[in-house]
C-alpha cells in the first residue's frame, strides 16, 4: 500500500491526505500513517519553508499565501522514492 500512496503522490497536482484516501478507499488515519512511514524510510523528505526561502517570491506558487509569514510544507519524493516507483 505504501507504493500506491506514493504513487498517488507523484501524479497529484495538489497532494490531499483526503483525496489520496478516497482513491485508494482507506481512511484518512491510514494514509497519515502511510505518509510518516515513507518519511521515516526515506522514500518522503518534508521541507518546512518557513523563514528559510531563499528565492524570489516572484513566479513562486506560494507567494500569495507566503511572505515568510505563514508556514507551508513541502513535500517531495526522494531518489529512494522514485526507485521504488520504478520497479
Amino acid at each position: 500500500m505504501l507504493k500506491k500512496v506514493l504513487k498517488q503522490i507523484k501524479d497529484a497536482d495538489y497532494i490531499s491526505k483526503t483525496n489520496i484516501a478516497t482513491k485508494l478507499n482507506k481512511s484518512v488515519g491510514l494514509i497519515e500513517d502511510a505518509f510518516s512511514q515513507l518519511i521515516r524510510m526515506g522514500y518522503l523528505q518534508v521541507n518546512d519553508n518557513k523563514n528559510n526561502c531563499n528565492s524570489n517570491c516572484n513566479g513562486c506558487p506560494f507567494a500569495n499565501s507566503c511572505a515568510n509569514q505563514l508556514a507551508s510544507k513541502a513535500i517531495r519524493i526522494t531518489e529512494k522514492g522514485e526507485r521504488l516507483l520504478a520497479k
